[in-house]
């Protein structure tokens, strides 16, 4: 595949385009719907498709490249750790609270 989405196969020798990736842009990228299995659907609101002839000035396709997230586990991790000592700290303090407020309630008896 090239930077233009074409897709190029190669046999005895010769190469061959086999298919075009298709790229569309939209006016309101917001107004499209959701279809499920992460594809999405033109409404009213997006407008119609703007296709370009081999995707020229409408995006760059890259080709043997791995897409990485930006999350970074162990600080996720981390975090996660930190918030459930809060929460026990929290539900300690709490219960705290109450076991002196029947004390004090107790000694008022």
């Amino acid at each position: 595949m090239d930077s233009t989405g074409l897709i190029m196969m190669k046999q005895d020798g010769a190469d061959f385009a086999i298919g075009q990736v298709a790229i569309a842009l939209f006016n309101n990228n917001r107004g499209l719907s959701p279809s499920g299995d992460n594809l999405l659907a033109k409404t009213n609101e997006s407008g119609e498709p703007i296709f370009n002839l081999n995707n020229d000035k409408t995006a760059k396709v890259e080709t043997k490249t791995l897409e990485l997230s930006t999350a970074d586990l162990s600080e996720s991790l981390v975090n996660l750790m930190v918030f459930q000592r809060a929460f026990e700290a929290n539900a300690k303090s709490i219960t705290t609270s109450d076991q002196l407020l029947n004390t004090l309630i107790n000694l008022k008896r």
